[in-house]
């Protein structure tokens, strides 16, 4: 039903923790299939719809949530377009990856509202067995 398992939604201060971390445990390791932007939109095409068709294509949406992504445009445009995904089809799209801390005071009204009704994972800093706990997590949530 979907060409992708997840897309990722992530500012550039993320691109080395997609590229080196996530593609290898999400794709390599768990045989999952993701969006990534930068290795998989058609180079020419318009920007805006090719995260729309990403979004569609996509079982479900990662947001990789920063201080910058919270900035970046385009990160909000997708944390809007998997809104509309998820009203539009009546299915939870969202799965919320904090890559830092982020008081709420910082957060927009957007997210709080996704906040509710999607699940939420720290990305771990420290131990192996907090690695291994967030990667079962994070693969549980895309397989819902």
């Amino acid at each position: 039903m979907f060409q992708y398992d997840a897309y990722l939604s992530y500012d550039d201060h993320e691109t080395s923790l997609v590229v080196r971390t996530i593609h290898t445990k999400l794709e390599v390791d768990s045989n999952l299939r993701l969006n990534i932007r930068d290795r998989d939109f058609p180079l020419g095409d318009i920007n805006a719809l090719n995260i729309v068709e990403a979004i569609s294509s996509s079982r479900k949406t990662i947001l990789l949530l920063s201080r910058h992504s919270l900035k970046n445009k385009w990160c909000r445009f997708e944390i809007n377009i998997a809104i509309i995904e998820a009203i539009t089809t009546n299915r939870p799209v969202t799965v919320i990856v904090y890559v830092e801390d982020i008081p709420a005071r910082f957060l927009p009204k957007e997210v709080s509202k996704l906040l509710q009704d999607s699940p939420v994972l720290d990305f771990p800093k420290d131990t192996d067995a907090s690695q291994n706990a967030f990667w079962n997590s994070l693969k549980d949530c895309i397989s819902r």
